[in-house]
């Protein structure tokens, strides 16, 4: 399991093997999306410090996914759900935005999302995986 991104656990959680971050989301937001209606609004995320980092053999450390280490952050407001190509484009439409890629002309995309005979291309400084992808759109 991945430790990217898990709340620290507290003693009597290490002890019972329990996963503290599968948590449901608050008001039954589960069920609403099964019946398709999304949940809407920003959600408060607390302060809290949590182990960053893995060290499974998937891992990659130069990509900064390693050492473990404690990360504190300070209280937050996420959006309750991942943003959509319709929203985003909404968003877009309305206020103008461009994004970095847009502006520049290209982008680093995921080797792994790549076509096998995706021709080369540079790669970030230490993170081969990363790849440049001329004229790279959320469209």
């Amino acid at each position: 399991m991945c430790n990217c991104c898990l709340p620290s656990r507290s003693e009597e959680e290490s002890k019972s093997g329990r996963a503290p971050h599968v948590l449901p989301p608050p008001g039954g937001e589960v069920a609403k999306r099964q019946r398709g209606a999304a949940p809407r609004g920003l959600v408060a995320i607390p302060a809290q410090t949590f182990i960053m980092g893995a060290t499974d053999e998937l891992s990659y450390p130069a990509d900064g996914e390693g050492p473990l280490r404690p990360v504190s952050l300070p209280a937050y407001r996420i959006d309750a759900c991942a943003v959509s190509n319709a929203d985003f484009a909404a968003f877009t439409a309305a206020t103008g935005y461009r994004t970095d890629s847009e502006h520049i002309g290209w982008s680093f995309v995921f080797a792994g999302l790549l076509p096998d005979n995706f021709p080369p291309t540079r790669a970030a400084a230490d993170a081969p995986w990363w790849r440049q992808v001329l004229h790279a759109s959320w469209q």
